[in-house]
């Protein structure tokens, strides 16, 4: 069911939904989630989270050098960006979960699992000896959980990225997770029940020091989509400027030109999530100040 702008305000005045940070901490953080309405922490939503952002900026590379990445320089970029964005954010959901859960069954290398999805949760999260065998089913559309991931492998054209490229970004998430990697690999939990979009915003000019307000998606059997547009596109800028900086496979690319590009890919790729997950759904933008002030404007 729809929201009103008074029901998206009463959700965020509620005690506990929001929560303060600034931007040097997200860097430092990563601190990234995604848009989903399932998630009932406090968030900095953006589609994908973290990995969404990865995704959009290895196209991106992809997209104005004309050459596709070759999987081994998957990793070591990942590596480079792990390490100085810090702390990375991927989900899936319970239903995936339980989906995976039953096509293992037709594996004998997984018949020991019985269709478990605890047992299966735990194997995903560190597969020792079954590692290889197990990422061709975590880069199976119907194992993603994730609404914006499994949609940019289900439709690569429209979202401008090599299917072959989402499989790989997902593949090195999960490589890294079991190398011990700080990657914050989330199960979000029931089905979706969003009622809006809505774009947080602090009505601030964008700096390091700036205060900005993370919202939780879901409370009391509330769900709304959750985007941060100002500051992911912030985080954008500093992503491309490290890039540009340090990344061989960008020489003689602009950081502007590069910031555009991913900004401008990752707009569609919003509007292609957006159109697919939340259809129909009213659009708000939602001003939140530390004074407590709650403005929702459509």
């Amino acid at each position: 069911m729809a929201l009103s702008p008074e029901e998206v305000a009463s959700h965020i005045r509620k005690s506990g939904v929001v929560r303060w940070t600034n931007l040097a901490r997200i860097l430092v953080d990563g601190a990234q989630s995604c848009v989903d309405g399932r998630e009932p922490d406090s968030v900095l939503g953006t589609p994908g989270g973290d990995a969404g952002e990865y995704l959009v900026a290895l196209a991106t590379i992809e997209q104005l050098t004309n050459n596709p990445i070759v999987d081994d320089e998957v990793p070591r970029v990942f590596r480079r960006f792990l390490g100085h964005f810090g702390r990375f954010y991927m989900h899936t959901d319970s239903k995936a979960m339980t989906t995976l859960a039953q096509s293992l069954t037709e594996d004998e290398r997984f018949a020991y699992l019985g269709a478990d999805t605890v047992k299966t949760e735990e194997l995903v999260r560190n597969p020792g000896k079954h590692a290889d065998a197990l990422v061709p089913f975590l880069i199976d559309p119907k194992h993603v959980g994730c609404g914006h991931l499994k949609l940019a492998l289900l439709y690569p054209n429209a979202y401008g990225v090599r299917k072959g490229l989402t499989e790989k970004v997902i593949e090195t998430v999960f490589r890294e997770l079991w190398a011990g990697a700080d990657i914050n690999y989330v199960v979000l939990q029931g089905g979706h029940a969003e009622g809006a979009v809505v774009q947080v915003t602090a009505g601030k000019s964008k700096h390091a020091y700036t205060r900005v307000p993370m919202v939780a998606p879901c409370r009391d059997h509330v769900q709304m989509f959750v985007a941060h547009p100002k500051v992911t596109e912030w985080m954008r800028n500093q992503m491309a400027e490290f890039l540009v900086e340090e990344e061989p496979l960008l020489r003689g690319v602009e950081g502007s030109e590069f910031a555009n590009a991913v900004n401008s890919l990752a707009t569609r790729q919003l509007d292609e999530t957006l159109g697919h997950l939340a259809q129909d759904l009213p659009v708000y933008t939602a001003l939140v100040t530390e004074s407590g002030v709650v403005q929702i404007r459509k």
